[in-house]
């Protein structure tokens, strides 16, 4: 809840990329004081807090910038398969640290996905069309819907 309410707000200042790129870069680093300090109920309970939050942030701009990417008769299944994706990334990474144990094996396959996601949107994913119209970048707003 936090997350949502204090962090999607900064996608309408910075935009929608930078902002899921940035929570997805926090909460994958979130992961390592989670498990190595597990033990310990402070540092566990802030940095849980964090990566809820930078979760939730995370799914909802994410939501919100499929949506503004795909036209108004998709929007809805697109925003769709977007929770549903995030969902299914947890559960099979659940999953992965179920079957394997090693600690190292399971950190380098979050690494790996979440910059392998972070390299395709950086790539190849155009900044929201809506959000470059609200602060008035008609150049970048022409080339993304062309995009």
């Amino acid at each position: 809840m936090l997350g949502s309410l204090l962090l999607t707000s900064l996608s309408d200042f910075y935009g929608r990329k930078p902002v899921v790129i940035f929570s997805t870069i926090v909460s994958s680093l979130l992961i390592l004081p989670i498990i190595y300090y597990q033990n310990a109920y402070k540092p566990t309970l802030v940095t849980t807090l964090l990566f809820g939050m930078m979760a939730s942030c995370k799914y909802s701009v994410s939501y919100m910038y499929s949506v503004e990417l795909s036209t108004s008769i998709n929007s809805n299944f697109f925003g769709l398969m977007c929770i549903i994706g995030g969902s299914l990334s947890s559960v099979i990474l659940g999953v992965y640290f179920i079957y394997f144990k090693r600690m190292d094996e399971s950190l380098w396959f979050l690494f790996v996905t979440q910059l392998f996601c972070i390299i395709i949107l950086y790539k190849y994913v155009p900044e929201s069309p809506r959000f470059l119209l609200t602060i008035d970048d008609k150049k970048r707003f022409i080339k993304a819907i062309y995009r």
